[in-house]
């Protein structure tokens, strides 16, 4: 869960981001961490900067969905956060 943590750190730091899954020490946290970006301007931007950068990261109802699966390491963390930093600035 050490990717996750990563994951929701650089969330939680990120400006214009609303965390909806538990914190990583919750009893309820699981390998899905998903946010919203209330703003929807910023929303737009953020999507479209992840589409332009490959990155699978919307469910529905404005609601991204992020999996840490046994694929995912450290190098597509950083680029969903270099991505996200873009995407909201």
């Amino acid at each position: 869960m050490s990717l996750r943590r990563s994951l929701y750190e650089a969330l939680a730091q990120a400006p214009h981001v609303k965390i909806i899954s538990p914190p990583p020490d919750s009893p309820l946290a699981s390998q899905l961490l998903c946010f919203t970006v209330p703003d929807r301007d910023r929303d737009q931007q953020l999507l479209r900067r992840l589409t332009e950068d490959k990155i699978l990261a919307r469910g529905s109802g404005g609601i991204y969905k992020l999996g840490i699966h046994l694929c995912v390491c450290d190098v597509h963390i950083e680029r969903f956060v270099n991505s996200l930093r873009k995407g909201l600035a």
